[in-house]
């Protein structure tokens, strides 16, 4: 995980396909979250909320 900004990058090592599973940005708070996806939209990126979900072992909030 890299501090500044917060990156998150999972590599898949159990899947027939080996390499990034995933990339996240990390936040603090669910404003902070919902302030990047904002900034997401406005970049074109599509998104969908996906709340209170098991991710990496741990509950979280998150948008994919």
């Amino acid at each position: 995980m890299l501090e500044d900004p917060r990156v998150n990058f999972a590599i898949s090592t159990g899947r027939t396909r080996m390499g990034i599973n995933h990339l996240g940005l990390q936040t603090d708070s669910d404003e902070e979250l919902d302030s990047l996806n904002d900034q997401l939209q406005r970049a074109d990126v599509h998104t969908a909320a996906e709340r209170d979900v098991t991710c990496c072992y741990a509950r979280s909030n998150k948008y994919g």
